[in-house]
């Protein structure tokens, strides 16, 4: 026995030498980021830290997806791109690229004489809706354009969410968009220009918020300028991919003798987050991104639960959110309302590729109901809502959910039996290190959650640390 528990502590302890801890994103305390706004509904669904040596290709191309210009003058190549210290960095220089054109016509005639770089995600991380995120530092001399923004990945042009986009001549001016409309020669924008401080001097978070029914532009977790709810072109926007580039010339002015050679756009890391549902139990003191039709809104008493309550006025008037769903998935939409003596309030769904469906509550109590659903074969919205047809006086709503309904028992689960051999063992651990150094993106096991040893959602240090323990005998049990 004796030999049994020196050999495991040996290997944990080579494991531990030759694979460091802080090698991997997903490995590093630090990588389990908060939420937006610290709402637990918003979940990681892609980021990058940039950490290690190099573009990470798995999530990220080089250049623009189309080729290596745009509509500014310089020549984006792949060494212009680099990783190093946890950042992501893109160089601006002063030379013309060797495979560059003379001039390219973008929105006019623009001679390629300088040389910097780009990366996107198409077609390796499309999304539709989300909160995304990026922590930035740009340069703080004339003649360079950084932008983080984002593009669709499968029709022409537009639509376009534009993040982050600095005129370096003027580092204190932050410039958001959102460009909409039926074609490239027939569109809008919702443009805004926000002076704040020199952006070139520090990192900031840059944001945009995107649902179905709004768009919110954020600096430093700040809401700035307006929110954009025209839904007809908001779903315009569909299956997007980022782009982070450097632009010289172009919209910004072209750089001259007092131009800082070269320069660099720098980024910390970037996320993108989503949610089914969100603001539940309005907890947040606010509808969004719930809407209301004639009179909805948040009160601070009736509440079930919490602080706050909806509150439907007199008839008819409701409370509505367009959700993220799957296609062809079963969904079961529940809340729980009450209604004046004789009243009823309804709880229901639309717009998810079948008829509308609705239950009726009809208690002076809170009172639970609930809607099933299937969405439709191409369906990725719903709209679920809370809603009077009749009555006077006011209902109230509160503590929503939408969950995936599922018909099928889940099998016991082996918690750290990640090779399904019956025993957690030195191989089980090498299994988890491995997925977290991204080697391997799956287990034996055929579900991937037995390595959530701690229980709380994720496959993270934590958890190593834990199997670590439990493999030399510290603990008996997670």
């Amino acid at each position: 026995m004796r030999k049994v528990v020196v050999l495991v502590l040996l290997l944990v302890s080579m494991i531990s030498i030759m694979i460091p801890l802080g090698e991997s994103s997903k490995v590093s305390a630090q990588y389990d980021p908060p939420p937006p706004h610290g709402d637990p509904s918003w979940k990681l669904v892609f980021s990058d830290e940039f950490e290690g040596t190099s573009l990470d290709t798995s999530k990220w191309s080089y250049n623009y997806s189309w080729g290596n210009t745009h509509n500014h003058r310089a020549y984006c190549a792949p060494e212009n791109v680099s990783v190093s210290d946890g950042l992501l960095r893109i160089k601006g220089e002063n030379r013309r690229h060797p495979n560059a054109p003379q001039a390219v016509n973008h929105d006019g005639w623009h001679s390629l004489d300088y040389t910097s770089g780009a990366v996107n995600t198409m077609n390796k991380f499309n999304f539709t809706t989300g909160y995304i995120e990026g922590r930035f530092k740009v340069p703080g001399t004339k003649g360079f354009w950084p932008a983080f923004w984002t593009l669709n990945a499968h029709t022409g042009w537009p639509p376009e969410i534009d993040i982050l986009e600095v005129l370096c001549h003027a580092p204190n001016q932050l410039h958001t968009n959102y460009h909409y409309g039926p074609s490239w020669d027939n569109k809008w924008s919702h443009y805004q220009r926000f002076t704040t401080v020199d952006l070139s001097k520090d990192f900031h978070t840059y944001a945009v918020e995107w649902a179905p029914n709004y768009m919110k532009w954020y600096l430093n977790g700040q809401q700035i300028g307006t929110t954009f709810r025209d839904t007809r072109w908001i779903s315009q926007a569909q299956d997007m991919y980022i782009i982070i580039n450097m632009a010289i010339g172009g919209w910004e002015q072209d750089p001259d003798n007092t131009t800082q050679w070269p320069s660099y756009f720098e980024c910390d890391w970037v996320r993108v987050w989503q949610r089914t549902i969100a603001n539940v139990g309005f907890e947040t003191g606010s509808l969004d991104p719930w809407y209301s039709w004639n009179d909805a809104r948040v009160v601070n008493n009736n509440q079930r639960s919490g602080s706050y309550s909806l509150r439907v006025g007199n008839a008819p008037s409701s409370a509505e959110q367009v959700v993220v769903v799957e296609p062809n998935t079963t969904y079961v939409f529940s809340g729980y309302g009450k209604v004046p003596q004789g009243q009823e309030v309804l709880i229901g769904v639309k717009d998810y590729g079948g008829p509308q469906i609705v239950q009726a509550i009809r208690s002076t109590d809170y009172t639970e109901g609930s809607v099933t659903f299937t969405t439709g074969n191409n369906n990725t919205t719903a709209t679920v809502f809370f809603y009077r047809d009749r009555g006077t006086g006011y209902a109230y709503g509160d503590d929503f959910r939408l969950e995936v309904k599922s018909d099928t028992p889940i099998p016991d689960l082996k918690i750290g039996d990640l090779n399904n051999d019956g025993k957690i063992d030195s191989s089980d651990y090498i299994l988890l290190r491995r997925y977290l150094l991204n080697i391997i993106d799956e287990f034996p096991v055929d579900d991937i959650m037995a390595a959530d040893l701690n229980g709380d959602g994720l496959i993270n240090s934590t958890d190593a640390v834990l199997m670590r323990r439990y493999i030399l005998g510290i603990i008996n049990e997670f």
